[in-house]
């Protein structure tokens, strides 16, 4: 696994926005086994962990799409 997905994994479970349970309903009236909340990522150093993982993974999708 690519070390962005595992930093972002560990991000996730060391916030506590990722969390599990089997009655979860969503806002529309889904229901889900999982949701992440985005409301725990409330500081600038977070944030900033986040985005660069998501620019990891923009950055290894647009190498993938040029073979």
């Amino acid at each position: 696994m690519e070390t962005y997905k595992q930093n972002f994994a560990k991000l996730l479970a060391d916030t506590g926005a990722l969390f599990f349970d089997d009655n979860l309903v969503l806002k529309d009236g889904r229901h889900t086994s999982y949701f992440v909340n985005m409301g725990k990522f409330k500081s600038g150093k977070l944030n900033s962990q986040l985005c660069s993982y998501y620019a990891e993974m923009l950055i290894e999708k647009n190498h993938h799409s040029k073979k």
